[in-house]
């Protein structure tokens, strides 16, 4: 019978393994990642009849912010079988056990972002709800906007993990609720942006913009700034990432939800949870998504 666990150091090697099949991200990526964060995160496992890892899910600690008050949860992330084993059930299985086991020692929450729309019916049935969205807008500037002068737009150079993580504070706690991570992982969440080509652009002195540039196309994947304020910036951040057009998401709101809302993250209670999360709608962003 297939055992249901938690990963211990031994194990690694074999996690390694099953992450290189089914993401295939380079070896210095996953050393990274088991060597800066194994420690202070749980992963949960399917072994085989043989004690091998061939099913995982890593769960990092992570706390809802709200009017409320802060709950502790978890964030799965890295959700893999291996693909001799799959088709078998054991991610939901998997969940399952992640779930119960976090609620033992006091989670209030799982949550988690579908890497595909595919998903979310899948997470669905395992007892997750969507509950955050992304409000994510294309803008679109003129040619003779983006031709103007845009070096008098003051634009700071990117910013230091410090000074990022500041100014994201205060961004935070402007959200009716959000899903946040501890400091103690703010310099891995910076480092996983550094390596995947995400820039962090400060704007003014309170303000940021979180921003991808990718064949012509700029993401502005988070950003303290207004979609008005925005729009009065993008010339000089689109001539600095040599794009023609950007695509930017903003929090959503109780009257955003008529136009380019996308579903974005889930959350399963659990049975700890004190509260209502329909009107809630929190924030889930820069999840290492």
């Amino acid at each position: 019978m297939l055992m249901l666990d938690c990963a211990g150091k031994q194990d690694i090697p074999f996690l390694k393994q099953i992450w290189k099949e089914c993401f295939g991200d380079s070896d210095r990526y996953i050393t990274r990642y088991f060597d800066t964060l194994f420690d202070r995160i749980t992963i949960a496992v399917k072994r085989s009849d043989d004690n091998i890892p061939v099913s995982m899910v890593s769960m990092l600690p992570v706390s809802l912010r709200t009017p409320d008050g802060n709950y502790p949860g978890h964030y799965i992330y890295a959700a893999a079988t291996a693909k001799a084993f799959e088709g078998k059930g054991y991610m939901s299985e998997l969940l399952d056990y992640a779930c119960s086991f976090a609620a033992e020692r006091g989670d209030c929450f799982s949550c988690l972002i579908p890497a595909t729309p595919s998903l979310f019916t899948f997470y669905q049935r395992r007892g997750y709800r969507t509950v955050s969205y992304k409000n994510m807008k294309f803008i679109s500037l003129s040619s003779r906007l983006l031709l103007a002068d845009s070096e008098s737009v003051d634009l700071f150079p990117d910013l230091e993990e410090d000074a990022f993580f500041s100014r994201r504070r205060n961004f935070l706690k402007k959200q009716n609720a959000a899903v946040i991570f501890g400091e103690q992982y703010f310099p891995y969440l910076y480092l996983e942006m550094q390596n995947a080509g995400v820039f962090v652009t400060g704007i003014g002195e309170t303000d940021y913009a979180v921003c991808y540039p990718d064949r012509g196309l700029l993401t502005v994947k988070e950003t303290s700034l207004s979609e008005q304020a925005l729009t009065e910036y993008l010339p000089a951040l689109l001539k600095r990432f040599h794009c023609a057009e950007a695509v930017a998401i903003f929090p959503t709101t109780e009257d955003s939800f008529s136009h380019n809302i996308k579903p974005h993250g889930m959350i399963r209670p659990l049975s700890s949870f004190p509260i209502s999360l329909k009107p809630v709608h929190p924030y889930m962003g820069l999840m290492m998504d």
